[in-house]
């Protein structure tokens, strides 16, 4: 049987990038009117289907500029498993995010499917893993998968090379 590791609530830890700021560079807190209303949105539509909603990319690093779209990572539950379909929602939610001002880059994906990309050291969780803000993660989910995320990087000896470039060893990825 394993054991539960903390929430980052439950740690002290809210988020990887929290009160990050590049000089000159715009952060979270800077787009905080335009996220909450399109969580408030997600929530509506999702309800508890709705596991997390996580800001990644440029306003997670702090150093996105005035005209950077706004990174979305979107755990719902019983998502459709037609690709196509995910594809539909994901534009769909980004058309509705221009209606705050903002443009937005929404990826959906399942639990299912971040415990896919922690386990297999997938690119993009690497990079969400590195710099991230948890918006909404009422059960905790997200923040044990970035604290297992941590772990197996340092286990398999994953590390941030510079932004975007990571050093992946070949025993770095699970079979």
């Amino acid at each position: 049987m394993c054991r539960r590791e903390q929430t980052p609530e439950e740690s002290g830890h809210r988020s990887k990038a929290s009160g990050i700021r590049m000089a000159g560079g715009l952060g979270v807190a800077d787009i905080q009117t335009v996220v909450e209303p399109m969580v408030q949105d997600l929530r509506d539509k999702f309800r508890e289907q709705l596991v997390a909603v996580v800001v990644y990319g440029s306003h997670a690093r702090g150093a996105a500029k005035p005209g950077s779209d706004v990174d979305l990572l979107v755990v719902v539950r019983e998502l459709p498993r037609d690709w196509g379909a995910i594809h539909r929602l994901e534009d769909e939610w980004a058309r509705h995010g221009r209606r705050f001002g903002k443009r937005f880059q929404i990826m959906l994906a399942s639990p299912d499917d971040v415990e896919d990309s922690v386990q297999c050291a997938a690119p993009l969780m690497l990079e969400i893993h590195h710099a991230h803000v948890a918006v909404l993660d009422p059960s905790g989910f997200f923040g044990d998968s970035v604290m297992r995320m941590g772990r197996l990087t340092r286990e398999r000896g994953i590390r941030l090379r510079r932004p975007g470039g990571w050093e992946v060893t070949e025993r770095a990825v699970s079979s």
